[in-house]
């Protein structure tokens, strides 16, 4: 079957440093940012650059893991074993409804923020840990700073994940954010 013809408007995907994007001002209509804004170093910056691109009207929609869930608490279970950078950000402060809409107030209006559920559901606590190493780079840089220790730092995720040692069934709680550019 040929491909169907593209009736909706085109996406450009840009992978940029969301600090200094190569993009000109108000040009972009909307900008995403699935559990990756979390991680700019200067949250003030990284927003401004966002409003900088957006046009006029356009809408920027983020996610960010809850301080106080399942995926918190395993960053608090890396940080045992990979102490945390004085100087970087707290990324579960993205987590915070209050804090998350200080931040959106100040540079964009018609802030919405919804609480959602993720399913982290596996087989066992062993395909959790390869699912972290095969695909969320936090874990892979976590692992590397972790060294000998690293292997030490998967074995308590998974305890976490799965006490009994069975299949993990956790719900990982996070905000959708929704603002639009004034």
């Amino acid at each position: 079957m040929p491909p169907r013809p593209r009736t909706g408007p085109g996406v450009t995907w840009v992978e940029a440093d969301v600090e200094e994007l190569p993009l000109p001002d108000a040009t972009v209509d909307v900008a995403l940012s699935a559990f990756g804004l979390i991680f700019a170093p200067r949250p003030e910056v990284a927003l401004a650059q966002l409003r900088r691109v957006l046009v006029p009207g356009g809408r920027l929609a983020l996610t960010a893991w809850t301080a106080d869930g399942c995926v918190a608490e395993r960053a608090r279970i890396v940080k045992e074993f990979v102490p945390a950078d004085p100087a970087a950000p707290d990324t579960r402060s993205w987590g915070d409804p209050d804090i998350l809409a200080r931040r959106l107030a100040t540079e964009f209006t018609d802030v919405r923020i919804e609480l959602r559920l993720l399913p982290w559901h596996f087989d066992s606590g062993p395909t959790l840990i390869a699912f972290l190493q095969a695909h969320s780079p936090a874990y892979v840089a976590a692992e590397q700073a972790a060294g000998e220790c690293a292997g030490e730092m998967f074995a308590a995720i998974e305890r976490h994940a799965s006490p009994d040692g069975g299949p993990v069934r956790q719900e990982a709680q996070y905000l959708l954010a929704q603002v639009l550019r004034s």
